[in-house]
């Protein structure tokens, strides 16, 4: 399994273990470390967070609800 590959099941553990605050739909946002989106998208149920068109670095991962912020995460990319 390549890094990004471990890097996306890596997001995609986190982004699940926080689904539980999570009752309807929600937003992902991955930025890069210029505050870039690079990573918009809307959810509904669990899904995979596929990272590997990103290239190595720093990425902050932003999930909310209603607007509201509910997760945040620092993850590097390698």
């Amino acid at each position: 399994m390549d890094n990004n590959a471990e890097n996306s099941n890596e997001l995609e553990k986190e982004a699940e273990s926080n689904s539980t605050k999570l009752s309807a739909s929600y937003k992902v946002v991955l930025f890069n470390s210029t505050q870039k989106k690079v990573y918009p998208s809307n959810f509904k149920k669990e899904s995979n967070i596929n990272t590997s068109h990103l290239p190595e670095g720093l990425y902050f991962l932003k999930i909310s609800q209603n607007g509201n912020i509910v997760y945040e995460q620092t993850v590097i990319i390698q």
